[in-house]
């Protein structure tokens, strides 16, 4: 809407009580309440004059309502840059000991599997005999892990025994007699090695979650950090919308951008999720 002829420019800081109670030329004062007088005019939808002036005042900040806002969202901005920094540090370190555990723990795989796969070779080398074979035969052990639902590992081991292994033009390997055995190994079956499985595995287990909560809790701190715009408007909106209650012509100012954006949503049907299908 356009500003009346009347709009006063805005007057240095001044206390709120006395700028509130000044009206611009030509306008009429707001009858008190109870005195049967006819009622106010509509309010145009722009903030009069000496409301700015009388909001600045009553905070008595040279920054001003916003600056203020402004100044502490960037103060926890900082705090929460300095957590998300600490954080990923933290959970680097955490990265790393889960790697040392997981090696670990393939180690004391890796020796079990070697051992039930040598308790086969001597059946394999009277089949290499028998098959007349040139050359001993040599264990090339992998092994893999996966953790069951009862929480306890399972091993997988692909034992490769070979008569002679040379160099591929491709930069692999080539091998003139193999034969391959694949098993699994559970953790209860790995006894001859002592302690050590069960140990390394309740380390890895101990390792693994406690990377999982740093990271957890790294992601929860970049949220944060993603909010503050939107808790910085909504302590702006708060804070305006607090002051404009505080004067006669900021109350009916509000009243009527109420109604207005009251009216420009009343054309929706508003969500209800009792509509939804069962």
């Amino acid at each position: 809407m356009k500003k009346t002829q009347s709009h006063t420019a805005r007057r240095p800081r001044r206390p709120a009580n006395a700028s509130a109670q000044k009206l611009k030329p030509g306008s009429h004062p707001v009858p008190e309440p109870g005195h049967g007088a006819a009622p106010a005019p509509a309010v145009p939808a722009v903030l009069p004059a000496q409301i700015l002036p009388a909001i600045t005042a009553s905070l008595d900040l040279p920054v001003g309502p916003e600056g203020l806002i402004d100044s502490v969202s960037a103060k926890f901005e900082r705090f929460v840059m300095e957590q998300i920094r600490a954080g990923e540090q933290v959970c680097a370190a955490a990265k790393q000991q889960l790697s040392e555990c997981e090696q670990q723990f393939q180690k004391v795989a890796h020796r079990a599997a070697e051992r039930w796969a040598k308790s086969a070779q001597p059946h394999l080398e009277q089949a290499r005999r028998a098959l007349n074979l040139r050359g001993e035969l040599q264990l090339q052990c992998e092994v893999t892990h996966t953790e069951q639902d009862n929480g306890l590992p399972m091993v997988t081991a692909e034992a490769k025994f070979f008569t002679e292994k040379r160099p591929s033009g491709y930069g692999g390997c080539t091998y003139a007699d193999e034969m391959e055995l694949s098993f699994e190994i559970a953790l209860a079956e790995m006894a001859e090695e002592g302690d050590e499985p069960q140990q390394a595995w309740q380390t890895l287990q101990a390792s693994r979650q406690s990377s999982q909560q740093q990271t957890d809790l790294l992601i929860a701190w970049r949220k944060k950090l993603a909010e503050i715009p939107y808790v910085q408007r909504q302590a702006k909106a708060h804070l305006t919308d607090v002051l404009l209650q505080q004067t006669e012509p900021g109350r009916q100012l509000y009243q009527t951008l109420q109604g207005q954006f009251q009216d420009y949503f009343a054309g929706l049907p508003t969500f209800n999720t009792k509509s939804l299908p069962a």
